[in-house]
């Protein structure tokens, strides 16, 4: 439907997306570390709050004013971009011995088939995600990779808010220890509010396999690298070796791959992906 030109520049689109992404959470990271900070008038002055104590507010993020966090940021840019400049050398090329033959026997099919549907609910422990019945209902309460980064930062908020609570309960602070407390909270409970109005965690549910319906492509090679690879940055793990090293170990061998492969395509095509039309309502007059 495009031409060569514009699927090229979509593609390095995507990919800067996908690096904005990594540097957005890059950067919340950075923000829930960085610490209060006495406010200071215009003459470099601690300003007081009403109980006579120095006023503290959270730093913002501002990499040109702070040398500690531009620091940072250019970190986590040097990681991310060494990862997109590496990824060439991370090509995943199947064994050619291992590569199903595309004039396959209806029988070499079924057993390839067969092979891939014991793998699913056996070793490969696929259904622990995608369910017993590849529905994706399995579990449903893990996180991707950004989602992981603002729960924990919405747990963190509320055990710091407990442990206020606490401390108040107590009962052996002074007023102005009372003060800094109440202030804790009503700044906490700000970003508290912030976080989960904008911010909702949301958690990773896996794919309905049976829909046939696959993010990355669904021809067989795009699901062999799914299954090869896992996908980054969600639960998904990779069922090949964690190096391109010839020696390095996998979870499943490249066929045991092409077996789970055959069976994931089959799904969409089994009688529970294709439930039945309602019968047709009888709507002629019944007799009284």
């Amino acid at each position: 439907m495009l031409p060569g030109s514009e699927v090229e520049a979509l593609v390095e689109y995507v990919k800067y997306l996908s690096i904005r992404g990594q540097m957005e959470t890059a950067l919340h990271l950075i923000v829930y570390e960085l610490e209060d900070r006495e406010v200071v008038d215009e003459n470099g002055q601690p300003v007081l709050d009403e109980s006579g104590e120095p006023l503290l507010q959270r730093t913002p993020l501002d990499p040109s004013r702070y040398p500690e966090q531009r620091d940072d940021v250019m970190s986590y840019l040097e990681e991310i971009m060494e990862g997109w400049e590496s990824a060439n050398q991370q090509i995943i090329v199947p064994n050619e011995n291992t590569i199903p033959a595309d004039d396959r026997s209806p029988v070499e099919v079924l057993a390839s088939i067969e092979a891939g549907r014991q793998l699913f609910y056996g070793k490969a422990d696929c259904k622990k995600c995608h369910g017993p019945t590849g529905l994706g209902d399995g579990q449903q309460t893990d996180h991707d990779n950004w989602n992981k980064v603002q729960k924990k930062f919405l747990d963190d908020i509320d055990l710091k808010l407990k442990d206020i609570d606490k401390r108040v309960a107590a009962g052996d602070l002074d007023e102005a220890g009372q003060q800094r407390l109440t202030n804790d909270r009503v700044e906490l409970s700000r970003w508290q509010e912030v976080a989960d109005t904008f911010y909702k965690t949301r958690n990773a549910i896996p794919r309905n396999l049976r829909q046939g319906i696959y993010r990355g492509g669904r021809r067989r090679i795009d699901i062999f690298h799914r299954v090869f690879t896992g996908i980054a940055g969600t639960p998904m793990p990779g069922s090949g070796p964690a190096t391109l090293d010839p020696e390095a170990k996998s979870a499943l061998t490249e066929i045991e791959m092409w077996n789970l492969v055959d069976y994931v395509l089959s799904l969409p095509y089994e009688a529970p992906s294709r439930p039945r039309k309602a019968l047709p309502v009888n709507v002629s007059e019944v007799a009284n």
